[in-house]
């Protein structure tokens, strides 16, 4: 058990340890004793080597989420608050989440958990995470964890 093992070696090191594993495979116990399982997406803005600004470190694998780069010029609070692809993000309500997330009832504080995993797969900001929508896709989104008018037959899309 990973949650086990961390609890074995959490007091060994001076660093938080967190788990990221999405929050309906979470025991309601160990909810948030592993991290928050929460896209920062709504929160962070990456610095990456490079002087490029991100979503996220992903930038560095995926250009399409790079915000601009950085300048002695450059106006972070500006760029916070105007850009594009940060304002198309944030407007995705938990409501408007398709996918597995429609059926989840986790998905106010979760969010759809990694925006950038969802988005590299299915080029979209309002998709769940990936390993979610495969479970679910093969039945095995545990069933304590959806929303009961939409526990459904096949896919969720």
């Amino acid at each position: 058990n990973l949650i086990a093992l961390v609890e074995k070696i959490r007091p060994t090191v001076v660093c938080d340890i967190l788990l990221d594993h999405p929050m309906c495979l979470r025991s309601f116990r160990n909810f948030h004793d592993c991290g928050l399982s929460r896209c920062g997406l709504n929160n962070l803005i990456s610095l990456l080597p490079d002087g490029s600004l991100s979503l996220c470190g992903y930038g560095g694998i995926d250009d399409s989420v790079i915000l601009d780069k950085w300048t002695e010029q450059s106006d972070l609070q500006q760029i916070w608050q105007t850009n594009e692809l940060l304002s198309r993000i944030r407007s995705v309500e938990p409501s408007q989440l398709q996918g597995a997330c429609k059926a989840c009832l986790h998905k106010n504080l979760c969010q759809g958990d990694c925006k950038i995993a969802s988005y590299h797969l299915y080029h979209r900001w309002d998709m769940p995470m990936p390993l979610c929508q495969e479970m679910y896709d093969q039945g095995k989104f545990p069933r304590t964890r959806q929303i009961p008018s939409t526990m459904l037959q096949g896919k969720l899309t």
